[in-house]
């Protein structure tokens, strides 16, 4: 009886002891699934949130708007040395036609063409491209100058390495804004090296930028200062994801139009505030509301002629060859709510 009282104390330790371990090792198993969920729910998390990632949208294509019909033109991609990204870019040359016309644009056939044409770099805003100038690049290419409308880093087609790795604006660090200045410093060396495009003049260029484009323009020209002539700045931001511009229009020193409107709270009082930094010739003309940006350029043919009359008085055009005359699409278009301008000190003094 006793040895029967024994046997079941033994089992009954035994059983306690096998419950108690199984108990412990469940808690264990269950606190390390507590401890990976919140990891593996951020994967998941950040993996949903690349995916649902979509690359920044802008207007219909040139080719669409009625002022760019019958004109031409041509994709290239500059490669940055730094980080092998290729930069896309939309060329125009007067007289270059589709690729179903014959072109009149000189070609690169060993010989010095007879007429070069001053170069305008477009730079757009954030989540833009170059597709937001619409057709205001037909005033230019009128007027006698090529055009290269820019996407900007991590921007359109601007979102590709030479090895295939792709980038985009939403995942920038500091760093990454501030290469978009040396990425367009590169674009200028490499029009005035190439042997390509002998009808571009890389020597003289107009740089125009819009909103987050307008900051990248101005420190461009910390780098380039021989080669730009002057700046036209539409809804400049004193800070634009870290690209803070009164310093560089500061040491710039040669002519700057600026355009605001009433439409663009933020661009608008950046805008008076940074035409206090510019010691050289400066123009500012404020709208209404017209919208911000590069919009208040689209179907207002008498802002964009301003913007090339700007122009012509600092880079001489080049002769355009005979075609067909490029029309662009008008509404009624606003005259200035304000405008100011200032030549410099020592100008003023000549005239006196």
């Amino acid at each position: 009886m006793r040895r029967k009282t024994l046997s079941q104390q033994m089992i009954r330790s035994q059983y306690t002891r096998w419950t108690l371990l199984s108990g412990f090792l469940a808690l264990v198993i269950s606190l390390s699934a507590c401890a990976s969920k919140p990891a593996d729910d951020k994967k998941k998390a950040e993996e949903a949130e690349k995916a649902a990632v979509v690359e920044p949208s802008g207007p219909p294509e040139e080719v669409f708007s009625p002022g760019m019909k019958g004109i031409g033109f041509e994709d290239i991609t500059i490669p940055m040395k730094k980080d092998h990204l290729l930069l896309f870019a939309r060329l125009y040359v007067p007289g270059m036609k589709p690729d179903d016309e014959e072109s009149a644009a000189p070609e690169a056939d060993g010989e010095e063409p007879k007429v070069k044409f001053p170069l305008v770099i477009l730079l757009h805003g954030l989540n833009h491209t170059h597709k937001v100038w619409n057709d205001f690049p037909a005033s230019l290419i009128k007027a006698g100058y090529a055009v290269l409308a820019v996407d900007l880093r991590g921007h359109g087609k601007s979102t590709k390495t030479q090895s295939g790795h792709r980038i985009t604006w939403r995942f920038f660090k500091p760093a990454d804004w501030k290469q978009m200045p040396l990425d367009i410093c590169e674009a200028i060396r490499f029009f005035s090296k190439s042997e390509d495009y002998p009808a571009v003049d890389g020597e003289n260029i107009a740089l125009i930028g819009e909103k987050l484009g307008a900051n990248v323009a101005v420190l461009t020209t910390q780098k380039t200062k021989e080669a730009v002539k002057t700046l036209t700045l539409i809804s400049p931001g004193l800070d634009y994801k870290g690209l803070i511009p009164s310093a560089g229009l500061m040491e710039f020193n040669k002519p700057v139009l600026l355009l605001t409107s009433q439409d663009d709270e933020y661009g608008n009082k950046s805008t008076h505030g940074l035409y206090n930094w510019i010691l050289g010739q400066k123009t500012l003309m404020e709208y209404g509301r017209i919208g911000d940006g590069a919009e208040m350029l689209v179907g207002k043919p008498a802002i964009a002629a301003t913007i090339v009359d700007w122009i012509g008085k600092v880079i001489k055009p080049g002769a355009v060859p005979a075609g067909p005359v490029v029309k662009t699409s008008a509404e009624s278009t606003p005259e200035p709510a304000r405008e100011k301008s200032e030549k410099p000190a020592e100008e003023a003094e000549k005239k006196t």
